[in-house]
């Protein structure tokens, strides 16, 4: 109702800025007063007191544009973004600076964390000190009496540096004691400490129920196909399809070709266990060349449903010449979903580098999707020596790609 009484407003506005010019012949075209010439006339008037209030109400806007134009010349009055931000501050300033202070003061967090780096570099000076005496804390000036210039009255707390020194050495010996009990991990990449971490944490929280952490989910597909009827609880998902693997690129003097074994798996909520979609063994590598470097997929063997995060697992080695040669070549367990899940069906590419390589994934998101299987074989005759044929087939929604 307000909108539209600012909108009649500016009407009765507009209307009388051409009335100014045309005098009343625009009133009676308009047949906005008894007496119009356009058709029958109209009753309705204007309201002086309405058209007072508008016009006073645009000349102090006007007045109050002008005035911030010339009090903040540095702000490009056309752009509307700078315009919110300096709006913004100017709110933020009236509403929260007694409270909070300077709209410029920074997070006590991050100060903590200022402190922590003005403790380390306690701690460096400390090391140094233990070298040279006080020859250092002099020339720095740090204590009275320092010949680095006028002396600072800094002082060093000795409980910040003893608690500071506590804590590195407690980060020393975790450190040292993680890579003693994982000597096969490098811990200069961090996908590789996560997929540690991930297995750690699945069989703190799932081995129990679900076994062990290599198990491949006994859950086959075509469940409910010949059920009459099928259960009650049957019902709609969102899931995920994998379409492509691929090694894009390879690093740290890595050449192609190579040859790859290990195993690429998704786990969702159904049992947590691994959804094989690539595996081999060291025995039967596939070659991958910067030509052809897709992974030769296999699976999944069964829907992979979206409810809980979905994890996508690699474990991917270039064999060497010998075992104890072989590499890793990607070494990562990582969540494919989160709660913030897409509203409808869509292709998702992702990257991930680890030490030797970038891998690519490309998955499709598939919602309010059922699960289905195709199953070909010949039953009449047989199959022709040489002869080879390829079936594929893909969903509605993304006609583009299909599995093999």
């Amino acid at each position: 109702m307000e909108k539209d009484k600012v909108q009649e407003e500016a009407g009765i506005e507009m209307r009388e800025e051409e009335d100014d010019e045309s005098g009343t012949k625009r009133e009676r075209e308009s047949g906005e007063i008894e007496g119009g010439g356009g058709g029958e006339p109209s009753q309705k008037k204007r309201d002086p007191e309405a058209v007072s209030s508008f016009k006073q109400r645009s000349a102090a806007s006007r007045r109050s544009n002008e005035r911030k134009v010339a009090e903040h010349p540095d702000i490009d009055w056309s752009d509307s973004l700078a315009i919110d931000a300096s709006s913004y501050r100017k709110d933020w300033d009236y509403v929260w600076s007694q409270a909070y202070g300077s709209f410029d003061k920074i997070s006590q967090s991050l100060m903590e964390k200022d402190k922590v780096q003005e403790e380390a570099g306690i701690e460096m000076r400390e090391e140094e000190d233990d070298e040279s005496g006080t020859k250092r804390e002099r020339e720095s000036g740090e204590i009275e009496g320092g010949g680095g210039g006028e002396p600072s009255q800094k002082k060093r707390d000795p409980e910040a540096v003893s608690s500071f020194k506590q804590r590195s050495a407690a980060s020393r010996r975790s450190n040292e004691r993680k890579v003693a009990e994982h000597p096969d991990i490098d811990w200069s990449d961090s996908l590789a400490i996560d997929a540690s971490s991930y297995r750690k944490d699945w069989d703190y929280v799932w081995s129990q129920a679900y076994g062990s952490f290599d198990k491949i989910t006994p859950i086959p597909p075509m469940r409910y196909t010949t059920a009459d009827p099928g259960p009650d609880y049957a019902s709609e998902h969102d899931t995920v399809q994998i379409f492509c693997v691929k090694i894009r690129e390879l690093r740290r003097g890595l050449q192609w070709p190579i040859h790859v074994f290990g195993l690429v798996a998704a786990r969702d909520v159904i049992d947590h266990n691994r959804n094989i979609t690539f595996n081999r063994t060291r025995d039967d590598c596939q070659l991958l060349t910067q030509e052809v470097p897709y992974l030769l997929l296999t699976g999944p063997t069964r829907a992979v449903v979206v409810c809980d995060p979905v994890y996508f697992e690699v474990v991917l080695k270039v064999k060497g010449s010998t075992e104890s040669e072989d590499e890793d070549l990607s070494f990562l367990a990582v969540a494919l979903t989160d709660i913030y899940r897409p509203k409808e069906t869509c292709l998702i590419t992702r990257e991930y580098t680890s030490k030797l390589s970038t891998l690519e994934l490309t998955f499709g998101y598939v919602v309010r999707s059922v699960e289905a299987t195709i199953k070909v074989r010949v039953i009449d005759g047989s199959w022709p020596d040489g002869s080879s044929g390829q079936f594929t087939a893909h969903t509605s929604s993304i006609k583009h790609h299909r599995v093999v």
